[in-house]
């Protein structure tokens, strides 16, 4: 089981624990809230920490870096694909063509800014132990939203969350 843990930690974070494919991440894809919470607990209590010393803007601004840091913010491209697609005009067949497009349009830099200023502020608002709890659970809550997606949603088409639909699908027969 640590194997397959470790898979799922380099597949959500920067950390090289394990080497897998991934048709194996996506068995053990339940395991996502997990991680969420181990990353959210890291970055929450340097959150807390620096809160107590920091003024809001500067400790939201580091908890931001600390979280692109973990991730490698590699899950974020499909913000700006999606971004793109939404603002594409035409067919639903060239909405995805831009989604897969992998030069990121102006919609998708407008978004990723937009997303990374909007959290910044965000997180500013809270301090102390709020400011840990919001984190943590706010980890927990988008991995859990990953894995329940792929649950019950399904594919615009082929790519790499294939493998993720397709296996949470057949854990719910």
């Amino acid at each position: 089981m640590l194997k397959e843990i470790g898979s799922v930690f380099s597949f959500l974070t920067i950390l090289p624990t394990s080497n897998s494919n991934l048709e194996t991440i996506a068995k053990y894809m339940y395991l996502f809230p997990i991680v969420g919470a181990v990353i959210g607990l890291v970055v929450g209590s340097i959150g807390f920490g620096l809160s107590l010393f920091l003024d809001p803007l500067i400790v939201s601004l580091l908890v931001v870096a600390s979280f692109a840091i973990i991730t490698g913010i590699h899950h974020t491209d499909g913000l700006a694909d999606f971004a793109d697609g939404l603002m594409a005009k035409g067919t639903k067949e060239k909405k995805l063509a831009a989604m897969k497009d992998l030069s990121t349009g102006s919609a998708g830099i407008v978004t990723i800014v937009l997303y990374i200023v909007g959290l910044i502020i965000a997180i500013s608002l809270s301090t102390g132990y709020q400011l840990f709890l919001a984190i943590l659970l706010s980890e927990i809550l988008a991995k859990f939203s990953m894995v329940l997606m792929a649950s019950i949603g399904k594919s615009a088409s082929l790519g790499s969350n294939s493998p993720f639909v397709e296996m949470m699908k057949n854990k719910r027969n």
